[in-house]
């Protein structure tokens, strides 16, 4: 039998040289350790040890997708949105398209001087006031953004800037409009905007909050080790975006389900879920789909979540029933493709919520349509009745008081944590 040997050396050997280690390719320090396995990114120092007895995954922190181009105005602007992840992380990147995630648009146009900067965010009662801690670390030197094209940032190790457990932390973006005419996405969410000039790498505040809006389709990548971890891939409409509120404080895209759900269950909640869509939007065909294909390794779930993905085709159909049965067929193509793509995944479909406008025909269709979900149609493994947690018990077409952001169709963050709380994915070990 060959000999298998670890690539080893002493611990100073290893300090002095610091190596990347190949994705899986282990390394000893002699004589008594550590041990750790290379991921091809992290240099030895920054790696975690003992990492052996866990793989490193990858996970997603997917901002509001944007369902709009707009024009902005020839000016420089700044805007900082609030995250945080609900693990330790290895190393991350983010990605930015200029682009109407809805339908599949791009803008055209170049904005020039963009780029980002991160830090922990100061923390008011609401959550993120829009300052850091210490000045921001940047991450994306001056460069441009075109025509749509993706653009990633550098991996960022822990030796740049560490991602702490369960910490909170603001994404700066800086950029400049050249022309009044040139469209930017628009999405969902909140964040903190000027209008005025590069405030990207201020400490300071920079602008109020703004709920309902945030600029580009942006997400976080980045390297965990947690084997346990269960993961979700989330496909929904304005439901799992925090930002269409009224009445209610919000934290922006940290108060959605998906993320109180990933941080109440130590998991990791990637969404293709955008403001305005129908089941229609999300055709086998659909770009959506490949969203997270520039990921540098695949993204692998435990469950595909529809959250209330036909509450839109019900709401507009207006209780028509040649709609309604459109719809029906919409879901069923949405349910094969995410069986095509993540075989191994569980589909959960859940029921549609009470809505404004729900009355007279359209709540019955509403109605019907629930207990057509609830027989667990296409084979899916399970329906989540999340109306039986947000509708009014005196009035059931309704949502209940401490549950309507002021709309009547959409959620405070009550309501966001309450729907977190009963989706019936858990931790690996459970």
């Amino acid at each position: 039998m060959p000999l298998i040997q670890f690539r080893r050396g002493s611990t100073a050997e290893w300090t002095a040289a610091n190596p990347t280690l190949a994705d899986g390719e282990p390394g000893y320090a002699l004589p008594d350790g550590p041990l750790k396995i290379g991921n091809g990114i992290t240099p030895w120092a920054d790696l975690p040890e003992s990492a052996s007895d866990s793989a490193t995954r990858t996970g997603a922190f997917q901002f509001d997708h944007a369902g709009a181009l707009s024009p902005l105005g020839a000016a420089t602007f700044t805007a900082r949105q609030g995250f945080a992840l609900p693990f330790d992380g290895l190393e991350f990147r983010v990605h930015y398209r200029n682009r109407n995630f809805l339908g599949e648009v791009d803008a055209v146009g170049t904005i020039d001087a963009f780029k980002a900067y991160v830090g922990e965010a100061v923390m008011g009662p609401d959550g993120p006031t829009g300052a850091f801690v210490a000045p921001p670390v940047q991450i994306l030197a001056p460069t441009t953004l075109v025509d749509g094209v993706e653009k990633v940032t550098p991996w960022i190790t822990p030796a740049t800037f560490a991602l702490t457990k369960n910490k909170r932390y603001l994404l700066s973006t800086g950029f400049t409009m050249p022309s009044a005419e040139t469209p930017i996405a628009l999405g969902g969410g909140g964040h903190f905007v000027s209008y005025d000039g590069d405030r990207a790498a201020q400490q300071a505040a920079n602008a109020v909050f703004t709920p309902n809006q945030s600029f580009f389709d942006t997400w976080i990548e980045y390297r965990f080790v947690d084997d346990n971890a269960p993961t979700i891939l989330v496909v929904s409409n304005s439901l799992s975006g925090p930002g269409n509120v009224v009445a209610a404080t919000n934290r922006g895209d940290l108060d959605a389900w998906q993320h109180q759900w990933a941080f109440a269950n130590g998991g990791v909640a990637a969404s293709i879920a955008v403001g305005g869509s129908w089941a229609a939007n999300y055709p086998a065909s659909s770009a959506k789909w490949t969203h997270y294909d520039t990921a540098a390794t695949p993204m692998v779930y435990d469950a595909i979540v529809l959250m209330g993905l036909l509450s839109s085709d019900v709401a507009g159909g207006a209780g028509d029933a040649a709609a309604i049965e459109v719809a029906k067929g919409s879901y069923g193509v949405v349910v094969n493709k995410a069986r095509s793509l993540y075989p191994n995944a569980r589909i959960i479909g859940t029921t549609s919520p009470p809505r404004q406008a729900s009355s007279g025909d359209q709540e019955t269709a509403r109605l019907s349509v629930n207990a057509w979900l609830s027989s667990s149609p296409y084979q899916i493994e399970q329906c989540y009745d999340i109306d039986m947690f947000l509708r009014n018990g005196g009035t059931p077409q309704r949502l209940k008081p401490e549950y309507d952001s002021g709309d009547g169709d959409h959620w405070t963050p009550r309501a966001h944590g309450a729907v977190a709380s009963g989706v019936p994915v858990r931790s690996r070990t459970r």
